[in-house]
């Protein structure tokens, strides 16, 4: 990394605020005593960030969660040192070296990447930020060169940069405002690489070339749908939409695009906390947005549903995401999920349902053009 001077970020704009303050209350004292813990309490942490982590200590307990940083305090020092000087040996590997020698699938990997970068939260001036996108194209390209299987899918980016942005938060309050030196960025960058690839490992099946893992938590959430809200499920059938054209981004992106980055990071503090939280709660929460805005939906036509879909996202408060967990977390709990998963059930299984597979192939190609930014 450079040597220049620290800089300015833009780690203080209005949709990046805090949320509501939590520094009296029962909750941030649990904690305050959770994360003093010498070991930490897996279990008890887990139990107290399914409901929210205040902000102060979120950095830290995503890395718990995720399996990154340690429990052990004493043996945290000497991880970090390790992981991030591992990182540089990557970058090193991965990305600092001759393009040149790379395959054309490689090459245009790195091309979608540096197209992708500039275009995420383009509004927000932290993603601006000249070292900030230079972060996100390291990692990613370094990690995309990492997983050659597995690679880069458009999206990847959105995930990241939800990281990212926590991370450095927590390093610049002791600094004083959005003060942050180049080292610390470096050594972020380093924390969330490895915290990505920890995610991504939860969820590799829908970054597959098959996207196993997509099209099964698809056909899931349009099964919890028929079940929830029945209306609402046959009105996207007799307007020709798929829940492909719905909910692709949704499942990839983990709603990084359509909800405002505290209602996101409010919502992955329950995932990170939950052994099922981006896989099966989180068809549940889709299905609570959908629900959410029936009464418009079920309004629109076939193009103003996709229009609805491929362009908009959802304004929540941190209300919202409390109401959308709580009654997610209810559906699933009380929602016969054996039921939800077998095509032989004569609740799911009509003639909409026997031609599911055929319609999911056929329309992948067209509908991953969706996640696409252009």
């Amino acid at each position: 990394m450079s040597d220049k001077a620290d800089a300015s970020i833009g780690l203080s704009p209005a949709s990046l605020a805090p949320t509501p303050s939590t520094a009296n209350t029962f909750k941030a004292k649990a904690f305050d005593s959770i994360v003093a813990a010498d070991v930490i309490d897996i279990d008890r942490l887990k139990e107290y960030a399914w409901g929210g982590i205040p902000d102060v200590h979120r950095s830290q307990a995503w890395q718990h969660l995720l399996g990154y940083l340690p429990l052990d305090a004493s043996l945290r020092a000497a991880s970090l040192k390790r992981k991030r000087s591992e990182y540089k040996h990557l970058t090193n590997a991965f990305f600092a070296g001759d393009h040149s020698t790379r395959t054309h699938e490689e090459r245009e990997t790195i091309r979608q990447i540096r197209a992708d970068v500039p275009r995420t939260n383009p509004t927000l001036p932290f993603f601006q930020d000249p070292r900030v996108r230079k972060c996100l194209e390291r990692l990613l390209i370094t990690w995309a060169s990492r997983f050659l299987a597995t690679s880069y899918v458009q999206g990847m980016n959105d995930l990241v940069a939800v990281l990212l942005l926590v991370f450095l938060k927590d390093h610049a309050k002791p600094l004083g405002g959005d003060i942050i030196s180049d080292e610390v960025i470096w050594m972020v960058e380093a924390d969330c690489y490895w915290c990505f690839t920890n995610l991504v490992q939860r969820v590799q099946d829908r970054f597959t070339p098959k996207q196993i893992g997509l099209h099964d938590t698809i056909n899931t959430l349009e099964n919890v749908l028929k079940k929830a809200d029945r209306e609402l499920w046959r009105h996207f059938q007799e307007t020709s939409v798929h829940m492909l054209h719905v909910a692709t981004r949704w499942m990839i992106c983990f709603l990084a695009r359509e909800l405002p980055l505290n209602a996101t990071v409010r919502l992955w503090d329950t995932y990170f906390s939950d052994e099922d939280g981006f896989e099966g709660l989180h068809v549940y929460v889709c299905a609570t947005l959908l629900h959410r805005e029936r009464s418009e939906l079920l309004l629109m036509n076939h193009d103003e549903l996709l229009r609805r879909f491929s362009q908009g996202g959802f304004v929540l408060s941190r209300l919202d995401v409390e109401e959308i967990l709580a009654q997610a977390h209810i559906w699933k709990s009380t929602l016969d999920e054996s039921e939800l998963l077998d095509p032989g059930n004569k609740e799911i299984s009509d003639e909409c349902y026997e031609q599911k597979q055929v319609v999911v192939e056929s329309a992948l190609p067209e509908i991953m053009t969706l996640i696409d930014y252009m």
